[in-house]
């Protein structure tokens, strides 16, 4: 029995240190998530366009299209935070009001 309450602990430890390790590594891991998800996306494309077209045109289309659409959202993200500074320096007197009341 104390075979099994070893394991037990030994499971326990174990996922404490791989939650830590991925916590960590988060700034490396994300990226790595993003680019796989990205992947999972455009290959099934890619190999439908290459039943149609020659592989060298398939690929370009695709690396294309991909990145057209990483600009796009990237630009939305920019616009986004564009606005959010426009906001904060358009209503930096009230904010100071708010902190000189308090």
């Amino acid at each position: 029995m104390a075979t099994g309450g070893l394991k037990i602990t030994t499971g326990i430890i174990a996922a404490v240190l791989v939650t830590a390790a991925v916590a960590q590594a988060r700034s490396v891991l994300a990226p790595l998530a993003a680019a796989l998800f990205i992947i999972a996306i455009v290959w099934p494309v890619q190999k439908r366009l290459q039943s149609w077209l020659p592989k060298l045109l398939a690929l370009a289309i695709t690396v294309v299209v991909t990145t057209t659409a990483c600009v796009a959202f990237a630009s939305l993200a920019a616009w986004g935070f564009s606005r959010v500074g426009r906001s904060l320096i358009a209503d930096a007197v009230r904010y100071q009001a708010f902190y000189d009341a308090a």
